[in-house]
């Protein structure tokens, strides 16, 4: 869960700080993921680099809309009108903008929206992945060859040197 002051100059004229929740389950990232080839983060990394702000506005008023809710007590509320009464408001128009033109708001809105064991969760997914092709490979015959050694092309192949520092000057007595 998300809880973001928002700042932004209301319909009369003032200036007005208010918190707006955002959250996002494991279930909905998943989702929101498959919508793109490569994941959001690489689409975004993309847009950017082409310099299609009209598309990276579009691409996080989806992510925002689909994470803003409301709290109450141990639920989060998220429906369409709620997210309707967000979008009219002067704060929904002021935080699209700053995610759209602060690339470090972007990436700590999308880092503290995304669910917070999403990582590891993700790990141990692969791994199952992993054994259970090993094991569906083992089960119809065929037999598992061990991947040959790649060489660390960071390491140097040449005989190790020993590194030796130049003789230290005489320090001066102390006085």
């Amino acid at each position: 869960m998300l809880k973001l002051p928002i700042t932004y100059e209301d319909y009369d004229g003032k200036s007005v700080t208010e918190e707006f929740y955002f959250n996002m389950s494991k279930i909905e990232w998943l989702r929101f993921q498959a919508e793109f080839n490569g994941g959001f983060e690489d689409v975004i990394k993309k847009l950017v680099e082409a310099e299609d702000l009209k598309q990276i506005m579009a691409e996080f008023e989806k992510l925002v809309l689909l994470t803003y809710g409301e709290r109450d007590g141990n639920k989060f509320l998220k429906n369409d009108e709620i997210v309707k009464g967000f979008t009219s408001t002067a704060a929904y128009h002021q935080f699209i903008w700053e995610l759209a033109t602060d690339e470090e708001k972007a990436a700590a809105f999308i880092n503290g929206v995304m669910p917070k064991d999403l990582e590891q969760e993700a790990q141990r997914l692969e791994a199952q992945a992993q054994n259970k092709s090993a094991i569906e490979q083992a089960a119809a015959g065929k037999t598992l060859t061990p991947q040959p050694e790649t060489q660390n092309v960071f390491e140097n192949n040449e005989p190790k040197r020993e590194l030796s520092l130049p003789p230290q000057p005489p320090q001066p007595p102390p006085s």
